[in-house]
């Protein structure tokens, strides 16, 4: 069965043939493990960006609601919700339900 390694440089060209095999496996193997590491922070990339977007526009939302708190017309309609606030050229009508909302 292994009659042919008896030759002279077989044993030279078998050995080198399984370090090539070694070798190549294990570069295969390498190579699979890196493209799962980089598949993997791929979707984490996507996912940080997903978030990142969400965020921004809640910071423009946050920063328009600031803009518009800056203003006198903002506090104004806060002190006629809140306090009851009526200016003297104003006539304010007030509807109930029987809801009592």
């Amino acid at each position: 069965m292994f009659l042919h390694l008896l030759r002279k440089g077989s044993l030279k060209t078998f050995f080198f043939s399984v370090a090539v095999l070694i070798f190549f496996f294990y570069s295969l193997g390498s190579s699979l493990r890196n493209l799962l590491r980089y598949n993997s922070f791929k979707q984490e990339l996507v996912i940080s960006e997903k978030s990142l977007k969400e965020h921004e526009v809640l910071n423009r939302q946050f920063q328009e609601q600031i803009e518009w708190m800056k203003t006198d017309e903002f506090w104004v309609l806060e002190a006629k919700k809140k306090l009851g606030y009526i200016l003297s050229e104003e006539y304010v009508y007030k509807f109930y339900s029987s809801e009592g909302n």
